[in-house]
């Protein structure tokens, strides 16, 4: 599934939570901070509202916080669960810190 930059940097963003080394997949808070660079969080919204109308991610902003973020998670198809005894060294630097943080890569999307 080809993603612009923006979908690409939220989706970035869940895999960075703290809440996806849980173990339990690609998931947790993403702050409304992180899109400054991208027409801040009325364009991050719009990209969003893409992501889950293209089946990338789900968001759940019906919850309280003192802090301005949004939960999303990614679906299934997108994320993988990667084997402690695969070799990663052929993915990104990027790649590589999120399955050793969180034990899943991202996959099936890219940059288009």
């Amino acid at each position: 599934m080809k993603l612009t930059q923006l979908e690409y940097k939220i989706v970035y963003q869940i895999a960075w939570s703290d809440h996806a080394s849980d173990g339990l997949g690609l998931g947790g808070y993403i702050s409304h901070y992180a899109f400054e660079d991208f027409g801040g969080m009325k364009a991050a919204r719009g990209a969003m509202a893409s992501l889950v109308k293209k089946g990338v991610a789900e968001f759940d902003t019906d919850f309280e916080s003192s802090d301005p973020q949004t939960w999303g998670c990614l679906a299934g198809e997108y994320q993988k669960e990667v084997s402690s005894l695969e070799n990663i060294s052929d993915y990104s630097e990027d790649m590589q810190r999120i399955i050793k943080s969180t034990g899943y890569k991202i996959t099936n999307l890219e940059i288009g």
